[in-house]
């Protein structure tokens, strides 16, 4: 959480999940979950204000993460996952003043074309706003999810 290197019992990879979970309690993925974010968080706070106090114009920012955490993800089971913490993601929104591009079940696949329309003039179709999961044995079989 202060950014500093941790020396972790098993070694770095990009796995997560389920297959991190096998060697490793879901109590040390939360916590390093937790930690993590704290540091990010102020790393992006930060950010933001130096982009807010050196605009010369309202800028557009866009925070948006492309998954939620994996402590209850089953890479290979849709119904042994928890999908909502899964598919739960970060998508936030500074606009500047007029720039009304949010409904209420805005998904991620909407987000640059509705911030393009609202506050470029765009005229981009919306997409419908789905989400699908899929194992890691069958990457290219997507299940719907509601």
């Amino acid at each position: 959480e202060d950014g500093n290197s941790l020396y972790p019992l098993h070694p770095f990879s990009l796995i997560d999940g389920s297959h991190y979970l096998r060697a490793a309690a879901r109590e040390e993925y939360t916590q390093g979950y937790v930690r993590q974010l704290v540091y990010v968080n102020r790393l992006i706070e930060e950010t933001i204000d130096a982009i807010l106090a050196n605009s010369h114009q309202p800028p557009v920012i866009i925070l948006q993460a492309d998954h939620g955490p994996g402590s209850m993800l089953n890479w290979e089971s849709v119904e042994d996952t928890n999908l909502t913490e899964r598919l739960g993601i970060l998508n936030a929104y500074y606009l500047p003043e007029g720039g009304q591009a949010l409904y209420d079940a805005i998904s991620p696949v909407n987000t640059f074309r509705a911030v393009l329309n609202a506050c470029f003039g765009a005229h981009m179709d919306l997409l419908p706003d789905t989400s699908h999961f899929s194992t890691a044995s069958h990457p290219y079989e997507f299940v719907p999810c509601p």
